[in-house]
C-alpha cells in the first residue's frame, strides 16, 4: 500500500526537531558557557520550556480541531436536511406525476371505451335503419279474373324503426293482448307463459327479422359490463345512454327477446341499474301483468 505524506507535517516535523537540536545552544549562548552544577541543572530544564511551548500549541491544536469537527458536523447536518428536504420534494413531484399519470390514463381509457361504445351505437342506427318489411300484397277478389287494366300500387316497404313496431303487432296478434295476462300465483296463469313461450320462440327461430339488430344490442350492453376501462358507478349511465336510443316499440320487443329467450330475470345487476330491461315501460308491453315474466323467478321453469 502506498503510503502519502502530508507536506505541512513534514515541515512541521522538521521545525520541531530543528527547534529541539538548537535550544541548547541558544540557552547555552544565553547563559554565556557557565559550568557549575547548579547551571548545568537549569540547563537540563532547558527544554521544559520547548515542552511547555508545545503543550500549549496542542491544547491550541485540540481546541481548534473540535470546532472544526463541530462546524463540519453542522455542515454535514445541514447537508443532510437539505438532502432530505429535496428527497421529500422528489418524492411529491413523483406522487404528482403518479396522479397525473394515473389521470391520463383514465381519460385515454375513457376515450377508448367511448369511441368504440358510440361507433356501436353507430352500428345499431345503421342496422336500424336499413331494417325493410314487405307488407304482403293482396289484390282484392272482387278484381280477379277481370280483364280490365287494374292500377293498384303494392303498399310501401316499412323502413327502419317502423319494422320493429310492425313486428310487435305482428306479436301481439300471435300472443294475443287481452288472452294471455298472466300471474305468477296462479298454476293456470303459469301455463299461459309457456304458451306464450312457446309461440314466441317458434315465431323468433322461424322468421323473425331481427335476430342482428337485437343480437348487437346484446352486445353493446356486454360491452359496458365487461368493460374494464370505466369505473363501476359510470356503466348504469352508458345502459341508460343505450336505452334512450330505442322507442317503447323496441324496448318492448327487446324485453320479450330477453325474458321469453333468453330467460332474462331481475338481479343484482337490475337492482344496480346495469340491465336494459329496468327502463322498461310496464304500459307498453302487450299486457300489463307481463312483466312479471323479468321479476318471477317461477317462469324461468327451474321451479
Amino acid at each position: 500500500m502506498k503510503l502519502t505524506i502530508s507536506y505541512p507535517v513534514l515541515i512541521t516535523f522538521i521545525l520541531v526537531a530543528t527547534l529541539w537540536v538548537l535550544v541548547p545552544s541558544i540557552m547555552n549562548w544565553l547563559i554565556d558557557g557557565t559550568e557549575n552544577l547548579e547551571t548545568k541543572g537549569q540547563y537540563g530544564d532547558m527544554y521544559g520550556i520547548v515542552t511547555s511551548f508545545f503543550s500549549g500549541i496542542t491544547l491550541i491544536l485540540l481546541v481548534y480541531t473540535v470546532l472544526q469537527q463541530q462546524q463540519q458536523i453542522k455542515i454535514s447536518e445541514n447537508s443532510l436536511n437539505d438532502q432530505m428536504k429535496q428527497t421529500q420534494l422528489n418524492r411529491e413531484e413523483l406522487q404528482d406525476t403518479r396522479k397525473e399519470f394515473e389521470q391520463q390514463n383514465r381519460t385515454l381509457s375513457l376515450q377508448r371505451f367511448e369511441t368504440t361504445f358510440f361507433n356501436l351505437l353507430n352500428l345499431q342506427t345503421f342496422i336500424t335503419n336499413n331494417l325493410k318489411f314487405y307488407p304482403q300484397f293482396v289484390i282484392p277478389f272482387r278484381l280477379l279474373g277481370t280483364t280490365q287494366d287494374i292500377d293498384i300500387k303494392p303498399p310501401a316497404p316499412l323502413i327502419g324503426k317502423e319494422v320493429v313496431k310492425n313486428e310487435m303487432e305482428r306479436l301481439a296478434v300471435l300472443i294475443g293482448k287481452e288472452e294471455f295476462p298472466y300471474n305468477p300465483l296462479d298454476d293456470e296463469h303459469q301455463n299461459q307463459f309457456y304458451k306464450i313461450q312457446e309461440i314466441y320462440t317458434n315465431y323468433y327461430i322461424d322468421s323473425d327479422p331481427l335476430k342482428q339488430y337485437l343480437e348487437n344490442i346484446d352486445t353493446i350492453s356486454d360491452f359496458i359490463l365487461r368493460s374494464e376501462e370505466i369505473q363501476e358507478h359510470s356503466k348504469p349511465f352508458y345502459i341508460k345512454l343505450l336505452s334512450s336510443q330505442l322507442t317503447e316499440y323496441e324496448l318492448a320487443y327487446y324485453f320479450y327477446y330477453q325474458t321469453l329467450i333468453l330467460d332474462k330475470r331481475y338481479d343484482e345487476k337490475s337492482l344496480k341499474g346495469l340491465d336494459i330491461l329496468s327502463h322498461v315501460r310496464q304500459s307498453s308491453l302487450l299486457h300489463d301483468t307481463h312483466i312479471n315474466f323479468y321479476f318471477n323467478d317461477a317462469v324461468s321453469g327451474d321451479s
